[in-house]
């Protein structure tokens, strides 16, 4: 996995107040993840970083589209982004990722890489069924998988009427 610099969020150079960066976010992303599912992205992110007593607490805003392959016609299908995710970072003795909402660095860690946070955040966002709008899916693979699907029907059919005698 390679790291993208507008995602390296240095900790230690922040003075205490508030911190906001604007970033977009496309497939580059998802590839760095391994993640070939995503056809196309184009998100704004605005993280924002209020850093008091020794705590960050980090928002992510995102808005924007994503682009997966539909599950009935296999052509790209826009799933809109708008969520925001937060959490705290605070430094302690040892690592600690076991809570969603508060993430422990050791001390000697001076940055944070935001990557894998804004990609898990991303892809969230996707439903578990992508698909088109009735109608809107690609007509000459419907017309396939209608071929397909009447085919089953009708030797399931024949089975029961056989079945029947």
């Amino acid at each position: 996995m390679g790291k993208i610099s507008q995602y390296d969020l240095s900790l230690a150079s922040l003075p205490e107040g508030r911190f906001v960066q604007d970033f977009k976010c496309d497939t580059s992303l998802f590839r760095m993840m391994e993640n070939e599912d995503v056809t196309a992205a184009c998100v704004d992110v605005r993280m924002t970083v209020d850093y008091r007593n020794g705590s960050y607490e980090v928002t992510f805003s995102c808005h924007g589209s994503l682009a997966v392959p539909c599950d009935r016609c296999l052509d790209d299908v826009e799933v809109p982004v708008d969520t925001e995710y937060r959490m705290t970072v605070r430094y302690g003795e040892d690592y600690d990722d076991s809570r969603d909402d508060l993430l422990v660095l050791p001390q000697s860690q001076t940055h944070l890489d935001v990557a894998p946070i804004v990609y898990t955040t991303l892809a969230l966002c996707i439903p578990l069924h992508k698909v088109h709008a009735e109608g809107e899916c690609n007509p000459e693979m419907m017309a396939r998988l209608g071929e397909h699907t009447a085919g089953a029907v009708d030797d399931s059919e024949e089975q029961e009427d056989n079945s029947i005698d």
